[in-house]
Formats: structure tokens, sequence, C-alpha cells
């Protein structure tokens, strides 16, 4: 990913759940940074 502003790679996060044979899924969730700040 890149930072704005000054164009230098920073690092990400991407995660991936899936659901099961009853409930069929796919759910990916991208993190600029390990903090669990979302919605409240």
């Amino acid at each position: 990913m890149l930072k704005p502003g000054n164009g230098k790679a920073i690092t990400g996060y991407l995660s991936g759940y899936a659901g099961d044979t009853d409930h069929r899924y796919v759910f990916y969730d991208f993190r600029p940074s390990r903090r669990r700040d979302g919605p409240r």
C-alpha cells in the first residue's frame, strides 16, 4: 500500500474469513494497522 503524500510503501493487513457449508460467504477485511479500530 502506498502512503498518501510521500509515495512510499507501508505495511497493510488483509484478513480473509470463510463461512461453512450452511453459510457460504467469503469476507475480506483490510486494515492499514494492527489496531482494532472499527465501527462503534
